[in-house]
């Protein structure tokens, strides 16, 4: 698993209405999260935040995510 890239993933196709594989990559990342594994950087270089940081705003993105996926 690569959480950089499945986050990537997660959020591109999010934007542009592709809610299928967003809600798959979002659900990925999150069982990644969930057992343990170490979550994406969410901001960009110099902005770069810890881990805490990064696991915290990466689950509440899939589960926003999983949820708008599920109303459309």
């Amino acid at each position: 698993m690569d959480p950089q890239a499945t986050w990537r993933r997660m959020i591109d196709a999010y934007a542009i209405r592709d809610f299928s594989t967003a809600a798959e990559a979002a659900s990925d990342l999150e069982t990644w999260l969930r057992r343990g594994g170490f979550p994406p950087q969410i901001l960009p270089d110099p902005w770069q935040m810890d881990q805490p940081w990064n696991r915290t705003l990466a689950q509440a993105a899939c589960r926003f995510i999983l949820s708008e996926c599920d109303a459309t």
